[in-house]
């Protein structure tokens, strides 16, 4: 079973994992929801990309994909697939 773990600040995220988890049920979908420091849209590019890599440090290397899923957080993903080549982002 592959895994995949949604990133997100807020309620884009849990959409995101919703589809995937009702649409693909071969599939186990992590959730990760940064409620603690949404919103991401006041945030500066490089603040977005601490918070995407300390709330996946944890989750990087060990998920078959990382989806970034909201507009805002998926700034980060030229940031975190450069740091992390052999781990596979993708954005929506």
């Amino acid at each position: 079973m592959l895994k995949i773990a949604v990133f997100d600040g807020g309620w884009g995220g849990e959409n995101v994992a919703d589809y995937l988890a009702n649409e693909l049920n071969i599939i186990e979908v992590i959730r990760i929801i940064d409620w603690a420091n949404a919103p991401y849209h006041n945030k500066t590019l490089a603040e977005i990309c601490m918070l995407a890599e300390n709330n996946l440090a944890s989750f990087i290397n060990k998920v078959d994909v990382i989806v970034l899923g909201g507009y805002v957080v998926s700034m980060a993903l030229e940031y975190l697939s450069q740091r992390y080549p052999k781990q596979k982002f993708i954005s929506v």
